[in-house]
């Protein structure tokens, strides 16, 4: 996207692109386009609609967005799965692991595996980690899911990627739920508890900051962190273990869907079109990304049609 089209979208206030973009729709599409109202994010503008799904779906297969502003274009939302207990030594940062991962598990789509990361920013010792892998397409997650994701012919267990439930830990106080820096807390070392930082820690003491107890603020066996990993562990066990597959359009086949039983096990995901807990809304909804634009009919009760990215 252009300077100018980018620098409108930050600054127009929400009715005139509102307006805008309804008028485009109505006169190139012929169809009906109510706007309930408009909301901004970064590099991406929601719009909250009151379309059918039938009339939703003839515009995200038809609707030319780059005549709105130059540079728009679909979103494309990306998900992931959690993989565990994969070893150090496999170098997830090779150019080359995507492709081969992708023929190994047999993807259907050449492009399946977006990115693979850590889920842990924060090294350990141990010889295994878990990998975050991330994808567009929510049937190969679904497939990861279901199956396992093999690596080098050895399958590892998946779960759902959930952003909102993966445990967080301040390395300023080391509470739980952000990250240091965002942190408004005073400093605590995370060795030995007291008020300074933990890499400047000379006392032989060790002390936990948050139960107290006689180990560093990180352990794995603190039972505050037990408890705060409990606690998502029960959320997560109340969402959706798998991804929602958007509506076919009139030009694939349909296939008879099957309602999944939610399971017992851990799920993760990440936030975007796709909400949960998964509530069906009476209004359809697509997102628009300056650039960018997609069209589930799933999300919020008030639907959004279009992500605009810029």
């Amino acid at each position: 996207m252009n300077d100018k089209t980018q620098q409108w979208f930050q600054t127009e206030n929400n009715e005139n692109i509102a307006i805008t973009i309804q008028k485009a729709v109505e006169s190139r599409l012929n169809i009906p386009c109510a706007i309930l109202g408009i909301s901004k994010q970064q590099n991406t503008i929601k719009i909250h609609h009151r379309m059918s799904d039938k009339d939703a779906d003839e515009v995200e297969q038809h609707m030319n967005w780059n005549a709105i502003a130059e540079g728009l274009k679909p979103h494309e939302d990306i998900h992931g799965v959690v993989v565990h207990g994969v070893p150090k030594d496999i170098d997830i940062t090779d150019p080359q692991i995507i492709e081969s991962l992708n023929e190994i598990n047999h993807c259907i789509k050449p492009d399946a595996i977006s990115r693979i990361t850590p889920l842990r920013r924060n090294p350990t010792m141990a010889e295994h980690h878990s990998i975050t892998v991330f994808s567009k397409y929510p049937e190969e997650l679904n497939t990861w899911i279901e199956r396992g994701f093999s690596i080098n012919y050895q399958i590892y267990r998946t779960e759902r990627y959930t952003k909102r439930t993966q445990l967080i830990q301040c390395f300023n106080c080391y509470g739980y739920g952000h990250h240091a820096k965002t942190c408004q807390a005073k400093t605590c070392c995370g060795k030995c508890g007291e008020s300074h930082e933990t890499q400047n820690c000379k006392s032989t003491t060790v002390k936990c900051c948050q139960c107290k107890g006689p180990h560093e603020a990180w352990h794995y066996k603190c039972p505050i962190k037990l408890m705060k990993r409990k606690t998502l562990r029960e959320i997560r066990h109340q969402l959706p273990y798998k991804f929602i597959v958007p509506k076919r359009t009139s030009q694939e086949p349909e296939s008879e869907e099957e309602e999944e039983e939610e399971e017992e096990s851990p799920s993760s995901l990440s936030d975007s079109k796709y909400s949960f807990p998964y509530t069906p809304s009476s209004f359809p909804r697509f997102d628009i990304t300056t650039p960018s634009v997609g069209f589930p009919a799933f999300g919020n009760p008030v639907p959004t049609f279009g992500t605009l990215s810029h």
